[in-house]
């Protein structure tokens, strides 16, 4: 897992399992072959043309008919923010450092020790001066 402050230094492989979890809550389905290469070329700053060169897939397939369903589901399962093959990067940057966030925060909440401590034998009875010895 990846700390929401090292964002900077992430891999490739981290972005698609968390794009990968978000698709996979939002639809019940996993990414395609083709749709993760566009997410690992758009990552790297790749255009279509070049995404489909290093791949089996042609250029029209990728642009027409992969890019655009891909974008709009990511849109969807990332919570309506419109995501566009030109900030892509910008935008998931923002959503994993938003969701590793709230997920250090329910780990600092669940790992609270309100509430879990236990405490064995008696409380001391208080008096208006402090402790009264035990009789």
């Amino acid at each position: 897992m990846v700390a929401s402050n090292n964002l900077d230094s992430i891999n490739i492989e981290e972005v698609l399992k968390f794009v990968e979890e978000q698709v996979l809550q939002h639809t019940g389905t996993r990414l395609s072959g083709a749709e993760k290469l566009i997410i690992k070329g758009s990552w790297g700053g790749k255009d279509y043309t070049d995404i489909a060169r290093e791949s089996e897939y042609n250029t029209y397939y990728l642009q027409q008919k992969v890019g655009p369903r891909l974008w709009l589901m990511l849109s969807e399962a990332l919570g309506g923010v419109k995501v566009k093959k030109t900030h892509f990067k910008e935008i998931l940057l923002k959503q994993m450092k938003k969701h590793y966030v709230q997920l250090e925060a329910s780990k600092l909440n669940s790992d609270s020790l309100v509430g879990k401590t236990k405490f064995y034998g008696e409380f001391p009875k208080l008096t208006s001066f402090g402790v009264e010895k035990k009789t």
